[in-house]
């Protein structure tokens, strides 16, 4: 969306201030492509940023993004903050990508959605 290549953590600020002075209210980079031991999604809401932090996994994967926009969105339905709401969707799909696993003889993992369900509701609001 910004043309630009993102190789570092300056690279996501210089990304992040792009899409917010483009009019965006809050902009969420996902980790998921860089480098590190660590996956970082970083939050800005236009006035705060918040790093959501998690181990890095190695597998092929497929269906990140959709099921981090999908529990982003039902948590936001729920009446959770935005915050909140994306700090639970990122543990959500970090227990996803723990859990997933390799249907049939394909190399692409799947999330495993039905083991990444919490156990108990945040209260987060």
């Amino acid at each position: 969306m910004t043309g630009l290549e993102i190789r570092n953590q300056a690279d996501y600020e210089v990304a992040i201030e792009c899409l917010l002075k483009r009019g965006a209210r809050a902009v969420l980079l996902k980790g998921g492509h860089a480098r590190g031991r660590q996956v970082i999604d970083r939050l800005h809401d236009g006035k705060t940023r918040s790093d959501f932090i998690h181990p890095r996994r190695a597998i092929a994967g497929h269906g990140t993004g959709c099921t981090l926009a999908s529990a982003i969105a039902a948590r936001l339905a729920q009446g959770f903050t935005l915050k909140n709401a994306v700090r639970d969707a990122t543990d959500f799909v970090a227990r996803g990508i723990a859990s997933a696993y390799r249907p049939g003889k394909g190399k692409i993992s799947v999330l495993g959605h039905a083991l990444a369900a919490p156990r108990a509701i945040s209260t987060g609001r």
